[in-house]
């Protein structure tokens, strides 16, 4: 993947966006600073962060790397509520192969979304560690999935929804979502009750 041209700040526009209960914040290059996260924060009751735009940088033929400061990677994750990670990020923000180790060195009072695609999320409640399965076992098009996932729990967490649940529904929406070659609209589906099924799944990691 290479970067062939950048969006300018997205400063100004965020800090226009008010009213709403939550927040996604899922930039695709940095086009966003943790002024903004501050400010989200103070409007808003919850934050959802995607850490993928915060990550990337490139070398010098322009093809995008996985890059991170992670002095200012973790002053915004303070910010927030709920924040994902590929499981790649996660590894390389952490230096830590074992969920275990890369659970130890995030913020207990963030929960944490570790994705890894058909293999489903691992979460924290606080201390503990969880697994959830994906519903799905191949993807035709993984474009977009994450943003759909958080913005599935982020719409359930404002419904004071137990967090597991919330990560489940959103992972009811993204299972879907990954089945689409192109960009279209959800199907009209009980997902409540297909995240309902992916709770079932889960299981006490640590």
């Amino acid at each position: 993947m290479f970067l062939l041209a950048q969006a300018d700040s997205l400063d100004e526009f965020v800090e226009e966006q008010k009213g709403a209960k939550a927040c996604l914040i899922s930039p695709v290059f940095r086009e966003i600073s943790n002024l903004s996260v501050k400010w989200a924060k103070h409007n808003h009751e919850y934050i959802g962060l995607d850490v993928q735009g915060l990550v990337r940088n490139t070398d010098r033929n322009r093809r995008i790397v996985l890059e991170f400061d992670n002095k200012y990677v973790k002053s915004i994750i303070e910010d927030v509520d709920i924040v994902k990670f590929s499981l790649n990020e996660a590894e390389a923000f952490t230096l830590k192969k074992s969920y275990s180790d890369i659970f130890k060195s995030l913020p207990i009072n963030v929960t944490n979304v570790i994705t890894s695609g058909i293999q489903g999320v691992v979460f924290n409640k606080a201390e503990n560690i969880y697994s959830l399965k994906s519903p799905i076992r191949e993807e035709l098009d993984p474009t977009g999935a994450g943003d759909v996932m958080m913005t599935g729990i982020l719409a359930e967490i404002i419904k004071n929804k137990d967090v597991d649940f919330c990560i489940a529904f959103g992972m009811a929406l993204a299972a879907e979502k990954v089945q689409y070659s192109k960009i279209r609209t959800l199907s009209s589906k009980n997902y409540s009750q297909i995240a309902e099924e992916i709770l079932s799944t889960k299981e006490l990691i640590k």
